[in-house]
């Protein structure tokens, strides 16, 4: 099967994609080494969730105490069944900060309708048109009122003490302007521990498929991005750069620009190891055609913007050791 893999590859990216996948694999079978596999609080998802969810038979409700002044404002894309279990992880693993929830509806047609209902304590807005992901969010973002926004995915679910973690690396540091969490596969594998972007912009999700516990995945850095599943900004930042850039409507790449402004505008992007959080559709998540296409388009499109920077400051994937060893330089 490798050998199979590597002819592929070397078909298709020559002997610096050879290079290049030789290294990822190396990482990948060196970190099994140290036997640092992490196991996570996850409330799974059953089929009979879905019926239940759909037949709009209210799931026990979740109680959120409000705040008058929120350091953080958590804002949630929809969709019922996950949503539920999202703010359930939040209910249970997030103390110490105040916050507040708010949660866009993209005219969902399940019990999102009714959300109301069964989670209490928190703001949810109803859109009449479908706004999709990164409109959602430049929308919602409006109502914030905390000193730092959270974007999280409704298919994420934290663990303890994510949001002080992320809180922490802001307080400490006012240079900071985006901060990010350890992304984790529901088997406890990594998705991603920060993002490194490339010259010609495809971009490697650092860690992928490794131990969570792995000491290299677990240093508190500089990224090149992280993904917008689960990252925190400093509000007045955020409406200085005007929210996502609307030009990466549906999604797919919105982040990977977001960071690069933050960092235009003299802030740091820092990957926060103690903030983790497990995401689901990153693992199950089949790209069709018509995403991929998606993926291209807004890749070309975000090349085009920042070729300058790209040429100038980032890495060719054949370059990936140099890469790695730049970036733990800012542990």
């Amino acid at each position: 099967q490798r050998v199979k893999r590597a002819v592929q590859i070397l078909r298709k990216e020559g002997w610096a994609g050879i290079k290049y996948h030789f290294h990822l694999v190396r990482d990948k079978e060196r970190g099994k080494e140290e036997n640092c596999r992490k196991e996570y609080d996850i409330y799974h998802i059953r089929e009979e969730d879905y019926d239940r969810f759909r037949k709009a038979d209210h799931p026990e409700p979740i109680e959120f105490k409000e705040s008058r002044e929120p350091l953080v404002s958590i804002i949630i894309y929809n969709q019922a069944v996950y949503t539920y279990y999202c703010l359930k992880s939040i209910s249970k693993h997030t103390e110490c900060i105040d916050y507040e929830i708010i949660v866009g509806d993209d005219c969902s047609a399940d019990i999102t309708l009714e959300m109301e209902k069964w989670a209490r304590g928190i703001g949810i807005i109803h859109h009449k048109e479908n706004c999709q992901f990164v409109k959602n969010c430049n929308r919602v973002s409006k109502k914030a009122r905390g000193k730092y926004i959270v974007f999280l995915n409704n298919d994420t679910q934290v663990q303890q003490g994510w949001l002080k973690a992320l809180v922490d690396v802001m307080e400490k540091d006012p240079n900071v302007g985006l901060t990010g969490a350890k992304l984790i596969y529901p088997d406890g594998l990594v998705q991603e521990a920060g993002g490194i972007v490339w010259q010609d912009a495809h971009v490697l999700q650092y860690g992928n498929g490794r131990q969570a516990g792995e000491k290299e995945l677990n240093e508190l850095r500089e990224a090149d991005y992280i993904s917008g599943a689960a990252i925190m900004l400093r509000r007045k930042l955020w409406e200085e750069i005007g929210g996502f850039d609307e030009r990466f409507v549906p999604a797919y790449y919105e982040d990977v620009d977001l960071a690069f402004q933050v960092r235009e505008r003299g802030y740091k992007v820092v990957y926060q190891p103690r903030a983790e959080v497990v995401h689901f559709e990153g693992i199950t998540e089949m790209l069709d055609e018509r995403r991929k296409m998606e993926i291209e388009k807004n890749r070309e499109m975000f090349l085009e913007k920042w070729k300058r920077t790209l040429a100038k400051e980032h890495f060719m994937a054949k370059d990936y050791p140099e890469a790695v060893r730049n970036m733990r330089k800012y542990c």
